[in-house]
């Protein structure tokens, strides 16, 4: 009777075939050894280059904030200089506007101290002439006395003796012409006229209001003498 052959599954394995397995287990316990210690490298190798990459960012991002700290802190000490610079400039200007406006006021006092005394000089030299005339028009002639001329001339004009306008009569003189224009026009110098009494002025200037004085012929303008800021200062204001 023939002994029955067992299965593939039911046989066991030869020796051959268990030498075989156990090396290929050792292969691939050997593989994968490798494999993880080939892991492990690359491993530690990626983690050593993000270090390095991590330690170059580091250094550049601090290379990055220190200059952008010593920007900052630059321009704060230039916005410091700036901004001391402009409250200096602002002291100065309110200073300068103070010391502006200082002048403006003495010079405001000096021009009302000015126009006081041209109005006292005026007033006090329309006091000295109040008692006199001015005559415009008198013919000039060679060498001669206008006082005696005029003396005389107001004798007959007045109906009186010579010697009672002599009496009244302090002054008189001309004033020479002395433009090139009123020379070429042969204009008269005025004739200004001091007398003694106020009486004698007044009389001649009511008179000459009627009836002009006339002097070889001509008729003789009288006029007060005013001072020439008064006469500004009544047609200009």
């Amino acid at each position: 009777m023939k002994k029955r052959l067992g299965t593939p599954g039911e046989r066991r394995p030869s020796r051959q075939e268990n030498g075989k397995n156990g090396k290929e287990i050792k292969d691939y316990d050997a593989l994968m050894v490798e494999i993880r210690k080939e892991f492990k490298q690359n491993e530690q190798y990626i983690e050593k280059k993000l270090l390095e990459v991590q330690d170059t960012l580091d250094k550049k991002l601090e290379g990055v904030v220190g200059e952008l700290t010593g920007k900052v802190k630059d321009l704060t000490v230039r916005s410091k200089v700036l901004e001391e610079s402009m409250k200096r400039a602002q002291k100065d200007l309110k200073e300068s506007k103070k010391e502006t406006d200082r002048i403006r006021g003495e010079i405001k006092d000096i021009s009302k101290t000015q126009e006081e005394l041209l109005d006292n000089m005026s007033m006090l030299e329309m006091r000295q002439k109040q008692l006199n005339l001015k005559f415009r028009g008198i013919p000039e002639g060679i060498n001669e006395n206008i006082r005696a001329k005029l003396i005389k001339e107001l004798a007959n004009w007045l109906d009186m003796r010579k010697e009672e306008i002599g009496y009244t009569i302090a002054n008189a003189f001309r004033i020479k012409v002395k433009s090139a224009r009123a020379r070429g026009k042969k204009l008269l110098g005025d004739v200004p006229v001091m007398f003694n009494l106020m009486d004698m002025r007044n009389e001649i200037l009511r008179l000459n209001y009627n009836k002009n004085v006339c002097i070889d012929g001509k008729a003789i303008i009288v006029f007060k003498e005013v001072p020439a800021r008064f006469l500004f200062l009544f047609f200009f204001f």
